[in-house]
């Protein structure tokens, strides 16, 4: 009541009614009297709201990542335009989902690049297909545009960004609102950055003559 009275847009929910809602928590949630915020495209899942931004940033980053090897990337490099940076990106828990890559070459903190975030190389083929479980997908118009000039009409190679705009009111405000009233944030509140990371590479079978090259 007190969050409340002090504007917190808050609603408490018991361990059966999430149960028979389905709804999803990460391991070890949900508990008692901590504060907790629903992904911005999934209503099912929840975030602890300390966390909140890392893990819907870390979710978002990993579909994209999905998608443009369900697509048949041979390469994904992505790179720092705004925001989070390598500090940020370090922390996050990203693997390569595609189940033909040769080598997942992720390097984070490049040392000849400082831009570079993330940069990985798979072997890539020509059966182009978009994963039926993406949450994000639908609500990015770039992302569905690169897939249907890949799908359709055999798309070489894709340029396109990861963007984190909307703080969806979790911020200092909504903190200050929390601050005094015996709820749990859920451990170390991180701040909303907006966001944009630049996501390049090519399309197709890897080219063996190239490798050699390297």
């Amino acid at each position: 009541m007190d969050a409340l009275d002090k504007g917190a847009n808050l609603i408490t929910l018991s361990h059966s009614e999430s149960k028979k809602l389905n709804l999803i928590f990460s391991p070890g949630h949900p508990r008692e009297n901590v504060v907790y915020a629903q992904h911005p495209a999934n209503p099912l899942v929840y975030y602890t709201a300390s966390s909140f931004h890392r893990q819907a940033f870390e979710h978002k980053f990993a579909e994209v990542i999905t998608l443009l090897s369900s697509l048949g990337a041979n390469e994904i490099k992505v790179e720092h335009v705004s925001g989070w940076d390598q500090e940020f990106s370090a922390g996050l828990g990203i693997t390569i989902p595609s189940q033909d890559s040769v080598s997942a070459g992720v390097k984070k903190n490049c040392a000849e690049n400082s831009a570079v975030l993330f940069d990985a190389k798979l072997t890539g083929h020509d059966a182009p297909s978009v994963p039926d479980d993406l949450t994000w997908y639908p609500h990015e118009s770039l992302w569905q545009a690169v897939a249907i000039a890949r799908v359709n009409n055999g798309l070489k190679n894709f340029n396109l960004s990861l963007t984190y705009s909307d703080d969806y009111g979790l911020n200092a405000g909504f903190k200050a609102t929390i601050k005094g009233t015996g709820l749990d944030l859920g451990g170390k509140f991180e701040e909303h950055q907006s966001t944009v990371w630049k996501i390049t590479g090519n399309f197709g079978p890897e080219n063996p003559h190239e490798n050699a090259r390297e």
